[in-house]
């Protein structure tokens, strides 16, 4: 995770616990959101090197999408509205940084919930994703890259 302290925003990283909790409680809800790397780590071919690392933080303000990493609810506290209280947070933490749109990372099926807090508060689904198993064996052979298009 080289370089990702760099990217990060404050605004979007939202960790909530309990106002009558010690500060070192689990979260109840969190969520970690960074501003989207993909154009400058095109410019450096795909890798976080030194270079690409100082052009992250020197444009840092200037990315205009963001990603979320990885959002979460302690199970005790599911069903209660918090993910929905942290998101409405973090909208409001992108429009104020002048992000003009969040990307969410895959949903599991059996998550219905968690997309449908993205869905109250106006996104929508771009694209459906599917998942493929191929068993490697010592024996098997590498499939070309030209194979997958590219």
């Amino acid at each position: 995770m080289a370089g990702l302290p760099a990217l990060m925003d404050p605004a979007l990283v939202l960790d909530i616990v309990g106002s009558d909790e010690p500060e070192a409680a689990p979260s109840r809800c969190f969520t970690l959101v960074i501003p989207d790397p993909v154009p400058i780590l095109r410019r450096h071919g795909g890798r976080l090197g030194p270079r690409a690392i100082l052009e992250l933080v020197i444009n840092r303000r200037r990315l205009r999408d963001a990603v979320l990493i990885i959002q979460g609810t302690d199970p005790r506290f599911q069903g209660q509205g918090i993910l929905s209280l942290v998101i409405r947070d973090l909208n409001a933490g992108l429009a104020a940084g002048g992000y003009r749109r969040l990307r969410v990372t895959f949903i599991a099926e059996d998550n219905p919930a968690s997309a449908a807090v993205f869905e109250r508060s106006g996104g929508r689904v771009l694209h459906e994703l599917t998942f493929l198993d191929r068993h490697l064996t010592a024996a098997s052979t590498p499939v070309p890259l030209e194979e997958h298009g590219r």
